[in-house]
């Protein structure tokens, strides 16, 4: 299997996982998704509003032309009162990138993307990589720990 054919596989998995997490969401009300959880990120809410911001911001990395990207705005929990609001965006962002990833080619996944972090940094490393650590939905996998459990 080529390395592109693999990137494409994890984003509709990640795809998939991500929609799961988002499904078991809707369940949850205001207090459960704003309660305070022992997650690096905090609430449920915040924790969604910081993988799909993540998510966000590789994207904007991967898209630049500039020779070193600059760090993107944060998305602001408070700025999605609900779960109808984080799916909304997210499947804006999520549309977003699978024409990203559907347009790739092998030679773009060497390629070495240059960005300023958001603590100043600044790194460069190959797509491919960039695309394997941001394809994987394992800060999602914190959540189901909380209590949002999407079934398979």
């Amino acid at each position: 299997m080529s390395g592109l054919l693999q990137i494409r596989t994890l984003y509709e998995y990640s795809a998939w996982a991500n929609a799961r997490i988002l499904d078991a969401a809707t369940s949850l009300t205001l207090d459960q998704l704003d309660a305070a959880g022992d997650g690096a990120y905090g609430s449920v809410r915040e924790t969604l509003v910081h993988t799909m911001s993540a998510q966000r911001g590789w994207l904007a990395r991967w898209r630049s032309t500039q020779p070193t990207v600059p760090p993107t705005r944060r998305l602001d929990p408070a700025e999605l009162p609900d779960v109808a609001e984080i799916r909304a965006r997210w499947d804006e962002i999520e549309r977003e990138t699978r024409a990203y990833v559907a347009g790739l080619s092998e030679e773009a996944l060497d390629r070495v993307v240059r960005y300023v972090s958001s603590s100043g940094e600044t790194w460069a490393y190959p797509r491919w990589q960039q695309l394997i650590h941001t394809g994987s939905p394992l800060p999602l996998s914190r959540i189901s720990s909380r209590g949002v459990n999407a079934k398979a």
